[in-house]
Formats: C-alpha cells, sequence, structure tokens
C-alpha cells in the first residue's frame, strides 16, 4: 500500500518501487492527476482508476472503473430512440406520449440536449431551454395533461432539478422522470424527493441489502473489522475482486455488492456497466 497524498514528487518516488515490483494490477492512484503520471510507462496499462469522474482518464491505456455521465446519457437516448421509433402512443390507454427536455440554453446542458434530441422527429418531443432566470420553467406548469411525457433534465444543478420538478407539479400533465445516478444521487436529492414521482433511475452503483451476495460481504467485513464497512470499503471489496477475477479468467462483465463492471471488445478499458432501476416503497428496485 503507497499513499501519493495527491502530490507529484511522492508518486514519483512510489513509482520506483513500482517498477522494480513488476506489478500486474495497480489499483489507484485515487487521483485522475496523478493516474496521469503513469502516462507512457508500463505502470499505464495495468493501472485502475478507481472513484474520478474526469474525462481526460478515457484518453489513457489505464482501466477506467468509473461509469462516465455521457454513458448515461447515451443509454437513455438509447432507450428513447428505439421507444419513439416504434410508436408514440400507449397502446392501453391510447394516451400521446411525448419526450420532454428540460435544460440550460448554453453549456454543457444545453449539448447533452441536441444529443438527445437528434435523428428523433420533432413530433416525438417538445425542449424547454431556460436562461439564467429560469422563468421558462413556469412554462412546464401548462403542459398539455393530455399527453404523457418522457421527461430528461439535462441541468445536474439540484436547484434545477428541484425548480422543474416544482413547476411540473403545479400542473395536470403525467410524466415520468428518467434520470442518473450523478445527476440525483450524487447531488444529494433526498428520497422524499423521488417518492413524489416516476423515476427510474440509469446507474452503475448500487447496494440491494437483501442479496445474499451483501449479506454475505458485510457479515464477514463486520467479523474481520470489528465494524460496518463504509462505502470506500464496498468500493474497494468489487474493484479489487473484478479486476483480479478479470486477469485470472478473461471476465468482462460482473456486477458487486455495489458496482457493476462492463467492458466491451470495441472499448476494452471503459466501464459501460448500466442498470435501469425504478424508485419504489422508498428503494430502488431493479427494473
Amino acid at each position: 500500500y503507497f499513499d501519493s497524498y495527491n502530490h507529484q514528487d511522492s508518486l514519483k518516488a512510489i513509482m520506483t518501487e513500482l517498477e522494480e515490483l513488476d506489478a500486474d494490477l495497480i489499483l489507484g492512484p485515487m487521483y485522475s492527476a496523478r493516474l496521469l503520471q503513469f502516462s507512457g510507462t508500463e505502470m499505464e496499462n495495468v493501472a485502475v482508476n478507481l472513484i474520478s469522474k474526469q474525462q481526460v482518464v478515457n484518453s489513457t491505456n489505464s482501466w477506467n472503473s468509473v461509469v462516465s455521465e455521457d454513458v448515461f446519457w447515451a443509454e437513455i437516448k438509447k432507450s428513447f430512440n428505439e421507444r419513439y421509433a416504434q410508436e408514440v402512443y400507449d397502446l392501453e390507454s391510447e394516451t400521446k406520449t411525448k419526450l420532454l427536455v428540460v435544460g440550460l440554453e448554453s453549456g454543457k446542458s444545453a449539448s447533452v440536449t441536441n444529443d438527445l434530441l437528434e435523428g428523433l422527429p420533432t413530433d416525438s418531443y417538445e425542449v424547454i431551454k431556460a436562461d439564467n432566470s429560469w422563468a421558462q420553467n413556469e412554462q412546464l406548469a401548462e403542459l398539455d395533461s393530455s399527453v404523457a411525457y418522457d421527461l430528461v433534465i439535462t441541468e445536474n444543478d439540484p436547484a434545477f432539478l428541484l425548480d422543474v420538478l416544482r413547476n411540473l407539479r403545479a400542473g395536470n400533465a403525467e410524466y415520468r422522470w428518467y434520470t442518473h445516478e450523478y445527476q440525483a444521487i450524487d447531488n444529494g436529492l433526498v428520497s422524499d424527493v423521488f417518492n413524489d414521482e416516476q423515476v427510474y433511475l440509469y446507474t452503475s452503483s448500487h447496494v440491494d441489502y437483501d442479496k445474499e451476495l451483501v449479506s454475505q460481504f458485510v457479515l464477514n467485513f463486520r467479523k474481520q473489522y470489528n465494524r460496518q464497512p463504509d462505502e470506500f470499503a464496498i468500493e474497494g471489496y468489487d474493484n479489487a475482486f473484478f479486476h483480479l477475477a478479470r486477469l485470472q479468467t478473461g471476465i468482462r462483465k460482473w456486477r458487486g455488492v455495489n458496482k457493476g463492471f462492463e467492458y466491451s471488445i470495441d472499448d476494452p478499458r471503459r466501464n459501460q456497466y448500466v442498470e435501469i432501476r425504478k424508485f419504489e416503497g422508498f428503494k430502488w428496485s431493479l427494473r
């Protein structure tokens, strides 16, 4: 175990020791700037990014355990492309269904909005782009109540998310919200927010405490360390187990205690594991 303290000189000294070890697998460093110090060395090919969400990690030859936000957006887009290519009506109720995209008129939010809508028929969606005042969100309270909307919010600011939901709740339109873990979970939104919605979460990380794998891990961890495992303990276990198994057996897909892993032939070092969960009964159930 080595600690670089997120310091360039500290990692240089550690790299000298690692070269002598000729490691088959390096879990870390934690910070992307330190991971990038491996670039151009043999260590780059055996190192694993554990927690950094920086996109620059994908430009290296290191393994990336973190699922990038653009992977979640791509899966959401794929879901709607498949759905709206087939039909725009709910066959049971004959209610017209539309994609409703709400975001900002500039920045990353605008870029994500444009990507989501590309290729979709113009009559299959409505889009609301807000400026810095967010006044445009008030239109959400006046949506056509005869339409069932599939809602996607492309701005991750939690205050903006809540403003969108507040305006939607003020109206009578039916909607389902499709989101991802960085937008909904990492932003600290509480369960009460989701309980008032029909919400689907695209995620790579979730703990099902009723699963046998999870209960056995928790029990064994308590026995070994006399305490509850925190999120870093579970993250460490999942990464160590999967990447060791990858080296030993060649597996490319595995669902751990918390995290899922999936590496394709086309993009072999980038984790693209996504599962969809629906919030019901105050928990996220696998869809």
